[in-house]
């Protein structure tokens, strides 16, 4: 008989230590309270509630007809994908790169993980700035790296202050990574913000690795930038993370992307093909046609994006009127970052609020609310909640936040 106890210490100590994902916890949580008969209303997921533009669906359905999808593709990715995504980034973030330059992944997590273990070795160090993207964290360790966590503040608009970056900043320094607009506080880096950082890096080795999977989503008529396109060194140290799940409504397709210098890609593609091969065939002749951005795609693009900013704008009021809540105003993306530390310490019932994870499972259980604990992005005290749910959940939802809030004594 198997000793599972003594095979148990026989398992990789870095994935042991390793948490879950808190966003796919909570869909998990969700998901069992619906089969339990509960009406949930999930504000936790990070994917718009709009499918796939059905004219996306239908060049999927012309490749499956026409294209010879049951092979593997080349392991950089499709030629006509790769073009696509040359030409994307030329044209939404003004950054011209050969199609040798580029890595198609199943995932932008994959491109986050493959970067990293490309980037880093034992020892160095990541700087974050908090709250981050909850699989930031993990990843940087489980590429053996230290992540080091620099905070940011509601009353600065979540953005970083530069004296705090400096103090960070060491000889193990590696990759200061950068998400712009952020998950899931929504802040926006600015030209001269960026400018700034590169003045801090330009006397040190350090790469930036620059998230912009929310880059289309930019409101108020803000101008989104890239920090690879501020200068030539800029660009050679600067490694790009897009993909096509957040603006094309594509969450389930699983397809990524890495822009860097041909010699950070051709490693990268060593690894990318020990590790994935290829991503999925019929997906990445999807994302070509997505990221080619006809009349027709680029008109729904448009179209979420003006929905995400008048949910906001309708939210915030809504939100301010709930007793000792604040929100900062997010300037991208589709999130709130609600501070609840107000209500750290009140109890429901005999149940304490000990800290935001409490009040998060709580809300879920009660009212049956599905967001996600600020704890899990490195910021306690808060909860994020996404507007990419569609109109009516989310005025549902506000409606039972704030029944909740009634509640708790």
């Amino acid at each position: 008989m198997v000793d599972n106890a003594a095979w148990t210490k026989k398992l990789s100590q870095r994935v042991m230590q390793l948490g879950g994902s808190a966003t796919l916890q909570v869909s998990k949580q969700a998901a069992q309270l619906r089969q339990q008969g509960h009406r949930v209303v999930d504000l936790g997921v990070g994917e718009p509630s709009c499918p796939t533009p059905s004219c996306i669906l239908s060049a999927a359905m012309q490749a499956l007809q026409q294209s010879d999808i049951s092979h593997y593709t080349a392991a950089a990715g499709l030629p006509d994908l790769l073009t696509a995504l040359q030409q994307k980034l030329a044209r939404d973030q003004g950054l011209q790169y050969n199609t040798s330059q580029l890595l198609v992944t199943p995932g932008a997590k994959a491109a986050l993980s493959l970067t990293f273990d490309t980037l880093l070795q034992p020892g160095d160090e990541v700087i974050l700035f908090a709250p981050y993207w909850t699989s930031y964290k993990a990843l940087v360790q489980l590429a053996g790296a230290t992540p080091v966590v620099v905070p940011t503040h509601a009353q600065d608009g979540y953005l970083p202050n530069m004296q705090a970056l400096q103090q960070a900043l060491s000889d193990k320094t590696k990759v200061v990574l950068i998400n712009s607009p952020a998950n899931p506080s929504g802040a926006l880096w600015s030209k001269q913000r960026l400018q700034q950082l590169w003045q801090l890096l330009q006397q040190r080795p350090v790469w930036v690795v620059s998230d912009e999977i929310y880059s289309r989503f930019v409101f108020d008529g803000l101008e989104y930038v890239s920090p690879a396109s501020l200068s030539r060194e800029a660009y050679e140290r600067t490694v790009v993370i897009d993909g096509v799940s957040k603006t094309y409504a594509m969450t389930g397709w699983r397809i990524g992307c890495v822009a860097a210098s041909d010699y950070v890609i051709s490693h990268m593609l060593k690894l990318h093909s020990q590790r994935f091969t290829c991503a999925t065939a019929l997906a990445q002749y999807a994302a070509s046609f997505a990221l080619s951005e006809g009349r027709q795609v680029a008109q729904a693009v448009q179209q979420m994006r003006q929905n995400y900013q008048r949910r906001r704008d309708t939210l915030l009021p809504q939100i301010k009127q709930l007793p000792h809540i604040g929100c900062s105003t997010p300037q991208g993306a589709f999130y709130l970052l609600l501070d609840i530390s107000a209500y750290i310490g009140r109890s429901y019932g005999n149940i304490t609020i000990a800290d935001d994870v409490t009040f998060c499972q709580q809300l879920l259980q009660q009212q049956h609310v599905a967001t996600v604990a600020g704890s899990a992005f490195g910021t306690p005290g808060t909860v994020r909640l996404s507007f990419a749910a569609d109109d009516a959940q989310l005025g549902e939802g506000i409606a039972r936040i704030k029944t909740w809030l009634r509640q708790l004594h």
